[in-house]
């Protein structure tokens, strides 16, 4: 369990896109952070760039090139993580899944694969892709049920986690698997780079967990905390977007060595950039 940490509300600015300021109100009893903004504020707009690597089926440039040799690196992590808890028969449903990548290393390993994106464009690319998806949970039949549901940094996305959680929980056959992976603001790596930690990412990301934080709503939702496993590639590539928004030099550089430290830390501690989260249906 991460030690608990006490925090004063956060201002930080969107170093991705609009440069805007943007609050996070922090919680210290819950451990769990929340982006103030307007009701007014069109969220859409902030996800509308070509450098926004998720939602992106080509990759281009060195940069390009680098994030999908570590996606696959990590696709391997993931599957091998799925396959220790169902079997390659399973029914797998990849909540936010982008343009579909994932889904296709789903399917390549024998899975039934079923996705949720909410954005139009990533959609009409996944279902270019002749994969199943769908722009929202609502959108799946009642009746369906999955083996496992994942979400690969999603759940900072959703507007309420919570009611979220709740809802995978109903979709999920008995002892189902929920798999999450999130940022952790208790890593190395945000603590060095503080406001310019990639992985804030205001306003995009609406939610802030620590691994107290997620494992206390994972745990109102009904779920049981499995197993915390390392996204270790991670650190490198969020020390690599925050020196590029500190505008160091030589970026390349010290973005691997503070990966390195990250990690370093992560392994003495327990407490990486990213952590995965297995929770099960009880």
């Amino acid at each position: 369990m991460s030690q608990k940490k006490t925090y004063r509300p956060l201002q930080l600015q969107d170093h991705f896109l609009s440069k805007e300021s943007f609050t996070i109100d922090w919680d210290p009893s819950q451990q769990i952070g929340a982006t103030v903004f307007p009701d007014s504020l069109d969220l859409n707009a902030y996800y509308k760039s070509t450098n926004y690597a998720s939602h992106q089926d080509q990759k281009k440039g060195w940069f390009g090139r680098a994030y999908r040799l570590a996606q696959r690196l990590m696709f391997y992590r993931k599957l091998n993580l799925l396959t220790s808890c169902i079997s390659k028969s399973g029914r797998v449903l990849d909540y936010g899944c982008g343009v579909g990548d994932f889904m296709i290393a789903l399917t390549n390993k024998g899975y039934d694969t079923v996705g949720v994106e909410p954005s139009p464009s990533a959609r009409e690319v996944v279902a270019a892709k002749k994969l199943t998806v769908f722009p929202s949970l609502e959108g799946l039949r009642s009746a369906s049920r999955f083996d496992a549901i994942t979400l690969w940094h999603v759940l900072e996305h959703l507007e309420n986690p919570s009611e979220s959680l709740q809802h995978f929980y109903e979709k999920l056959l008995p002892k189902g698997y929920l798999i999450l992976a999130l940022p952790n603001p208790n890593s190395w790596d945000a603590h060095h780079y503080k406001s310019f930690w990639a992985a804030w990412d205001v306003p995009r990301h609406l939610w802030h967990f620590t691994e107290e934080g997620i494992m206390r709503v994972a745990t109102e939702a009904g779920f049981v905390h499995r197993k915390t496993y390392a996204l270790p590639l991670d650190a490198f590539y969020v020390s690599l977007l925050s020196e590029g928004y500190k505008g160091s030099s030589l970026k390349w550089m010290r973005a691997l060595w503070n990966g390195i430290r990250s990690t370093g830390h992560g392994i003495l501690h327990n407490n990486y950039s990213s952590q995965i989260y297995l929770f099960q249906k009880a």
